[in-house]
């Protein structure tokens, strides 16, 4: 069998001014000592967002024109983002990728899963839930810089992520599959992750070829009975993976996020309302719909509280599950990438 000669990659590469330990150890002291200062500024822009809206709806103005007389609130901050920590300026994945000598794809992919840890544990802290320091953003983002030795080729370790959330017993795709036609479909993409693993990388026909069946399996699907909303989440999962993950971007979007939202779901008891809670969310969202001034005093109401407080219980559950699934893939992506041998 003939094997394919995939990309190269060789981490923290050396310079005439810098062993690569020494850059390393360089980027390690980076983050320690910037993440928390990052996080301190995200933090702060949040609570002055708060207090500007507050302030903006307090002065009887419409809370729908808040980003349009305020768009300063809705822009990136630099300073906080990961590869501004890690290289002390502003830095896109290509550079980032081309300065530690790793693929974009895994790069992309850390930087996706610590914006994620970010935003969770700012919720928490909002909501007075105690955050494990070991669990933190922080901590991730220097785990996974310490778990690459200088020479280390990354170029398998997205494949091996995505094929392991496909394909492992506890979380996979494969065994939450129930139609028999969608589970095979699973296996059939996370087969040919298994190629490109042992370095056999399927060709570009081929991912197109198992593509094409998907979408022609997606479209056969959606007419049937017997085809679930948790298999048609499975099926999205599944189309978003059936791609070369060596060259992919995305990988945090479209896999690893849904895949958490789905066992978040999964595990949430569903949320069911009375027959006098879906008339009265009807009735509010048509007030909504008509900014009718009513909408104040309708909130104001203790059965629209307590309707609210029931929906709002119901996301808190569902987004600490899915914290808690996107936590167990950072930690094993660390794993993955502590494993990696430097190429002979």
């Amino acid at each position: 069998m003939h094997l394919s000669s995939p990309k190269s990659y060789s981490a923290f590469p050396a310079t005439d001014i810098e062993t690569g330990d020494a850059a390393k150890q360089r980027y390690i002291d980076n983050l320690e000592r910037e993440l928390p200062l990052a996080t301190q500024r995200r933090a702060d822009k949040r609570k002055r967002y708060i207090d500007a809206l507050r302030a903006h709806i307090e002065a009887g103005n419409d809370p729908k024109q808040f980003g349009i007389l305020h768009p300063q609130f809705h822009l990136s901050d630099p300073d906080t983002a990961l590869l501004y920590c890690l290289f002390g300026k502003a830095s896109d994945v290509e550079y980032g990728a081309s300065t530690l000598g790793v693929p974009a794809s895994a790069l992309q992919l850390y930087c996706f899963i610590h914006e994620e840890k970010m935003h969770q544990q700012q919720v928490f802290v909002r909501n007075g839930v105690p955050i494990d320091a070991e669990e933190s953003a922080e901590r991730f983002g220097v785990e996974w810089v310490s778990a690459i030795d200088p020479g280390d080729d990354l170029y398998l370790v997205p494949a091996r992520l995505v094929h392991w959330l496909l394909s492992d017993p506890g979380i996979g795709m494969d065994g939450l599959a129930v139609n028999p036609e969608l589970r095979l479909a699973v296996e059939r993409v996370a087969a040919l992750h298994l190629r490109a693993i042992q370095r056999n990388s399927p060709t570009r026909e081929e991912w197109k070829s198992v593509q094409r069946s998907l979408m022609e399996f997606a479209d056969r699907a959606q007419s049937s009975s017997e085809f679930g909303e948790i298999d048609r989440l499975i099926m999205q999962i599944t189309e978003n993976s059936a791609t070369d993950c060596a060259d992919s971007n995305v990988i945090g979007e479209e896999i690893v996020m849904p895949l958490a939202q789905l066992h978040a779901r999964m595990q949430t008891p569903e949320l069911v309302y009375t027959a006098e809670q879906i008339a009265l969310k009807e009735h509010i969202e048509k007030l909504r719909e008509a900014r009718s001034e009513a909408l104040a005093e309708k909130h104001a109401r203790p059965e629209v509280k307590a309707l609210y407080a029931k929906m709002d219980l119901h996301h808190s559950q569902v987004f600490a599950l899915r914290a808690k699934m996107v936590g167990h893939i950072a930690t094993r992506l660390i794993a993955m990438t502590r494993d990696v041998c430097p190429p002979a």
